[in-house]
């Protein structure tokens, strides 16, 4: 079965919307089960439904196929800010505090 790597997911995204910080994390280790966080200015005034299509579009000629499942985490700058500020300890992650 062909699978579509971390890197991938995070450059495809970061093409799609520049400036985009990204954080992929393989969820069952067979790389078709991703967790996906993306902060982006591109997510403002989106709905979490639109935002998650955005994201989605992204992937459409490899979901259900390469990649079969995407939980997605989608915010803007602002919104990561204050949900770090405001949760001391529980992000966790490879994305810089803006």
């Amino acid at each position: 079965m062909t699978t579509i790597s971390p890197t991938e997911i995070d450059r495809r995204i970061v093409a799609a919307m520049p400036g985009a910080l990204v954080n992929v994390t393989d969820l069952t280790g067979g790389g078709d089960h991703y967790r996906v966080t993306v902060v982006a200015e591109q997510f403002a005034g989106k709905t979490p439904v639109n935002r998650h299509r955005m994201i989605y579009a992204i992937f459409k000629d490899v979901l259900g196929g390469a990649l079969h499942a995407l939980s997605l985490e989608t915010v803007t700058p602002a919104e990561s800010k204050q949900s770090i500020d405001n949760s001391p300890g529980s992000f966790s992650g490879s994305l810089p505090r803006l």
